[in-house]
């Protein structure tokens, strides 16, 4: 089931079937485990920075959509930087949700740096979703 959920997603390196994700040069990958529960989905996005202000979580068209921005701290003209590591920028992931994921019912809380969405599962007919077409 979490195959068929995350298709090539789950994979570093390959981008979702929707779009490739609006990375800046910088913030180059966003971390995330999703792990399935008898009644939900459980994922942990790991956003290290950030705070909730700075984080957007959506959902359109059953697609479940994390962005937000890092922004850079000011700098001071007069100083000179020897080493420069810690990125600012914006970031975007999507992902297509599954049948069986309320998209009505996602819960989301942030805490360390850590985004953690609650996904509820419904029960879902075999035949939803299908559309038979008549035959002339």
């Amino acid at each position: 089931m979490i195959n068929s959920f995350f298709g090539d997603v789950a994979r570093p390196g390959f981008s979702t079937q929707l779009k490739t994700p609006n990375w800046s040069a910088v913030v180059t990958s966003i971390r995330w485990d999703v792990k399935e529960t008898e009644n939900s989905y459980v994922v942990n996005v790991d956003l290290p920075g950030l705070n909730k202000d700075e984080v957007n979580v959506s959902v359109k068209d059953n697609v479940l959509t994390i962005s937000g921005e890092h922004k850079s701290s000011v700098e001071d003209k007069n100083e000179v930087r020897h080493i420069v590591e810690r990125s600012s920028g914006s970031f975007s992931r999507s992902i297509v949700l599954p049948k069986d994921a309320s998209a009505e019912e996602i819960k989301a809380s942030m805490a360390d740096g850590v985004l953690k969405l609650e996904i509820t599962k419904v029960p879902v007919s075999p035949e939803e979703g299908i559309k038979k077409i008549p035959i002339a």
